[in-house]
């Protein structure tokens, strides 16, 4: 994991532990501690340079310039995650969850997400899911069909790992 994605994961932790899960903001975080929560990323000389700044949604900035007496000088943008990472890191956990429980029970459904990245302004993930007899509902297949009208050949699936390496899968 990489220290942006450890600072992350340390901010996400933090804003549970301590009530902060639904308050927006931004966490600052200075040599991998926690320094404390503002209501919005401003006042970069009240920090010290090298602080990162992670919003709840994994966006993060780096006060730089300055000096440690007077503080940085401006919050630089260094991790703005796109909806396709967002996706990646927030969302597919989740999907994970719900996955495991509706195989379990056998709960046919039917999810669509809408990721618009600049590299593909059509990016979408769908994921449908039969019941314990391996049946689609009727009205989930006609959900696919009007969310995925044809079929324009293979689908490739591109997975960033944690740890930084990708994994590019093709559908057939």
């Amino acid at each position: 994991m990489n220290d942006l994605a450890h600072i992350r994961t340390l901010t996400a932790q933090w804003r549970q532990e301590q009530g902060y899960a639904d308050k927006g903001g931004v966490i600052v975080v200075y040599q991998n501690e926690v320094q404390g929560w503002v209501n919005e990323l401003r006042d970069p000389q009240h920090w010290t340079p090298g602080c990162i700044a992670t919003d709840s949604v994994g966006n993060q900035w780096k006060a730089a310039g300055g000096n440690e007496q007077d503080g940085a000088a401006e919050w630089q943008p260094i991790g703005i995650m796109n909806k396709e990472q967002i996706y990646d890191e927030q969302i597919s956990p989740l999907v994970g969850q719900i996955l495991a429980i509706c195989k379990e029970h056998g709960i046919a459904w039917i999810a669509n997400f809408a990721i618009p990245t600049e590299e593909d302004d059509s990016l979408q993930v769908l994921t449908n899911w039969p019941d314990e007899n391996g049946k689609f509902p009727d009205n989930h297949q006609a959900a696919v069909r009007v969310i995925r009208p044809f079929n324009p050949g293979p689908m490739m699936l591109t997975t960033e790992h944690s740890d930084g390496s990708v994994t590019l899968t093709a559908i057939i």
